[in-house]
């Protein structure tokens, strides 16, 4: 191994490293080492990132959104477990979210799935498009509930 490049490589590591991180690693001897030690610190091993995809994509499989639910709130779950189960190598389609999110909503939401499976290429519809047109449709269900409140 070249000295000088794995001195440049731990300098780099070093420099971009919270205080706390540089004091658990500082003593490795490689870049390499030090490499691996964040990895397990902040990833797990192998078997931790199975069981951690394997629970994530339980998750989603179960993923459903309550009847009181904010879409805002919904999306923000949805794609909090999405996100880490990317980060751990388990993509998805855009149309896989999109039909995941829309078997999620609840039977209130059943007319808009509805609509949007027949009229959208879902191939087509980007999950941020269907959260707004979701958003959208929230407000009228809204004003829908207030409306007949008043009339009570």
């Amino acid at each position: 191994m070249d000295v000088g490049k794995n001195y440049q490589a731990k300098l780099v590591l070093f420099n971009s490293l919270p205080r706390k991180e540089y004091e658990r690693v500082f003593m490795f001897k490689s870049a390499k080492e030090i490499w691996d030690n964040l990895i397990i610190t902040h990833q797990g091993n192998v078997q931790v990132i199975e069981n951690k995809i394997e629970l994530l994509v339980a998750q989603y499989e179960q993923f459903v959104i309550l009847d009181d639910a904010k879409i805002d709130v919904a999306y923000s779950r949805f794609n909090n477990i999405c996100s880490t189960l990317k980060d751990l190598g388990t993509i998805y389609t855009n149309k896989q979210y999109v039909r995941k999110f829309l078997r999620s909503l609840p039977s209130k939401w059943r007319p808009k799935v509805t609509i949007i499976d027949e009229s959208k290429d879902l191939e087509k519809l980007s999950f941020d498009e269907l959260i707004e047109n979701l958003k959208v449709h929230e407000v009228i269900l809204d004003k829908d509930k207030e409306a007949k409140k008043l009339n009570k």
